[in-house]
């Protein structure tokens, strides 16, 4: 199900131009899909821009667990069969940290996504995501610098997960923010881009 979402290193249109890959939350499940896809593309396809770097952001490469999956169908079986009443305080709350709940910019805008893209979205979300690869056992294999970001205080990617990842895999960097949550791309936009283009700028004619 999940393939569908996965950016193709084949839509670059400039195949001379390596890759800085960035995915946040789900989309760092999907960054390493494409980087292990990409690995196997350029061997039978030369021309597939190389992927230079990798940063993951709030995300874990672990599959879901039986239990985890159970629950998700459940959950997409309730979403299809009632009337979606939009997203909870007690939900938004999950995601963000102390003090955020209420911004307009954090909580604000994260409801503000939820009453844009409704139902149908979140549907097709949970479905797509339910089955999903275990990069865990893969990540040893990564050969280019990777950056780990994620949050002391995300309720939805444990700081242990990141460190797991981190520990795991070859010439990567760790980063943890202390007092945010989940969605870091909102609560700490300035913090989060100079971590990135640090990062990016010091993998530039890096070799490992």
């Amino acid at each position: 199900m999940i393939d569908s979402a996965v950016f193709r290193p084949d839509s670059v249109s400039d195949h001379d131009v390596p890759v800085d890959l960035l995915g946040f939350s789900m989309g760092g499940h999907l960054a390493l899909d494409c980087y292990f896809r990409s690995r196997s593309d350029a061997a039978r396809h030369p021309g597939v821009p190389r992927i230079r770097s990798l940063i993951i952001i709030s995300s874990y490469a672990r599959g879901l667990g039986a239990h985890e999956r159970k629950v998700r169908v459940e959950t997409l079986e309730v979403l299809q069969r009632h009337k979606y009443a939009f997203i909870s305080t007690p939900r938004v709350a999950q995601f963000v940290g102390p003090g955020k709940l209420d911004d307009p910019d954090v909580g604000g805008l994260i409801r503000a996504m939820d009453r844009t893209l409704g139902k149908t979205v979140l549907v097709n979300q949970f479905r797509a995501l339910i089955d999903r690869a275990n990069f865990m056992p893969r990540l040893h294999e990564i050969d280019i610098p990777v950056l780990y970001i994620g949050s002391l205080g995300d309720q939805v990617v444990k700081a242990d997960h990141i460190r797991e990842m981190h520990a795991s895999t070859n010439h990567s960097k760790l980063l943890l923010f202390k007092t945010h949550g989940h969605m870091l791309p909102l609560e700490a936009p300035v913090d989060l881009a100079e971590a990135v283009c640090d990062f990016v700028s010091s993998s530039r004619g890096n070799t490992v």
